[in-house]
């Protein structure tokens, strides 16, 4: 089950970021960063993580191993009845998966100006649940990111102007997420 998979995944590499993050630095703190302390860093994995998004959107609609990869994903009998290895499509969905993510960590380090073993703080189910509020287009799935992302920025300006308590700031993002699963859903 995909769902219980990622639970198991993210506790587990919880604990490996922690535990790499002391051996490496003697300290399981944070980590200043001094590049892209101007802006230039956090831009530059920007420009690059919509240059993922739209090599992926490529790969995924206009290739042979886009079709591989999304018949992977829904029926895999079929993708081995075709002749292809389902494995190394779901080894080549897992790194370009890894790939984004990295993108995505290292913009959120070097837009805060450090490390912090648990920074982005759940967010990745944000990016789950914005793949199945759209509906597993990418178009639909960037709007769903781009809602979320809002929202997100809003509950942390909330804690900074201290108008909401912070345990209904940190619940901003999910319940968006919440929300947007209905109107989201296929009728």
């Amino acid at each position: 089950d995909a769902v219980i998979s990622g639970i198991a995944f993210n506790a587990l590499m919880a604990g490996a970021v922690s535990s790499a993050a002391a051996a490496i630095s003697g300290s399981a703190g944070i980590w200043r960063l001094e590049a892209g302390a101007d802006g230039s860093g956090v831009m530059a994995f920007l420009g690059l993580g919509l240059g993922f998004y739209a090599g992926t959107w490529f790969l995924l609609a206009r290739t042979r191993a886009g079709l591989r990869l999304r018949a992977a994903g829904s029926s895999e009998l079929a993708l081995a009845a075709a002749g292809a290895d389902p494995e190394a499509s779901r080894a080549l969905a897992f790194a370009l998966s890894g790939a984004g993510c990295g993108l995505a960590g290292a913009c959120m380090a070097l837009g805060l100006g450090a490390f912090s073993p648990g920074m982005s703080a759940g967010r990745g189910w944000l990016a789950l649940a914005s793949v199945y509020a759209g509906r597993k287009r990418p178009g639909l799935c960037l709007l769903a990111v781009a809602v979320f992302s809002l929202s997100d920025f809003l509950a942390i300006q909330a804690q900074a102007w201290r108008i909401l308590p912070h345990e209904l700031t940190a619940s901003i993002a999910p319940l968006a997420a919440l929300a947007a699963m209905p109107i989201a859903s296929p009728r």
